[in-house]
């Protein structure tokens, strides 16, 4: 959703602000509020998503309260306000969630990951993903961020990913299971090469 004038993100913001389900006017707000940086408007932006945010922690539903945080952090993480989406990605209490919007951090340009060798982001997304309990979901999560790291230039970050999910799967002891993961590893290597 781009916009052509200000006049227009803030018809768009009152259009989100109107929106009852505070599931879906979240949904409305990150896009608003992603459409206002990228019309240069980076301050009315961050108090989009930081209403976005808010509107969040109404929702009732603990596992759309969870994706509607994520999807917040990831939005701050977007427009490079970072300590804003790591402080939202700290109330988000599912693993996989949680795991995203820290690799959403790690992959921002703000985040200075690509500048460092250690790279606190980039930690923390790797233990938020250790911490997933479903094996096959941690390696199609590890493998997803692989592809997208690889398609953004960062190879050895897409390996490492890689590396990572191949250790899961290596360990994994139900035919069925292992099947499946070192399939979806195969295709995500023919992506990275």
């Amino acid at each position: 959703m781009l916009f052509r004038s200000a006049g227009e993100t803030a018809n768009a913001r009152l259009i989100a602000d109107s929106i009852g389900d505070a599931r879906y006017r979240v949904t409305a707000l990150i896009s608003t509020a992603l459409a206002q940086a990228s019309d240069g408007h980076e301050a009315a932006a961050r108090q989009t998503l930081s209403d976005a945010r808010a509107t969040s922690q109404t929702i009732v539903q603990d596992y759309s309260r969870a994706y509607a945080l994520s999807r917040v952090a990831r939005g701050q993480a977007e427009i490079g306000a970072i300590e804003d989406a790591r402080e939202t990605t700290q109330e988000v209490d599912r693993e996989k969630l949680r795991a995203l919007a820290l690799w959403a951090i790690a992959a921002s340009p703000a985040s200075l990951c690509g500048k460092t060798t250690a790279c606190a982001d980039m930690t923390l997304a790797f233990a938020a993903t250790r911490k997933i309990k479903n094996d096959l979901a941690r390696i199609t999560l590890l493998a997803d961020i692989a592809i997208t790291r690889a398609q953004a230039g960062d190879r050895g970050a897409a390996i490492s990913l890689f590396d990572e999910a191949l250790a899961v799967a290596v360990d994994l002891v139900k035919p069925w299971a292992r099947a499946r993961a070192l399939s979806r590893l195969a295709t995500t290597l023919s992506a990275i090469r």
